[in-house]
């Protein structure tokens, strides 16, 4: 398992981060995600052989939201 943390752009209320939680605990090869509103951020639990970096991008561009490079 590896960890990371992204910087998110957009979300606004407790109902995006719940949004956004939602999507990245469907997803296989992710075991655990804690999005928090303040700072706007995400740290996901991920098996890096099964998922990597361009779902995760995918996955907070389809909430709505940008990831921040």
């Amino acid at each position: 398992m590896a960890t990371i943390t992204l910087k998110v752009d957009g979300m606004i209320c407790d109902t995006c981060t719940q949004n956004l939680h939602g999507i990245f605990r469907a997803m296989a090869g992710i075991n655990d995600a804690v999005v928090t509103l303040n700072p706007g951020q995400v740290t996901i639990d991920y098996d890096p052989e099964i998922i990597g970096m361009e779902d995760f991008r995918e996955a907070i561009e389809l909430a709505g939201f940008d990831l921040v490079a």
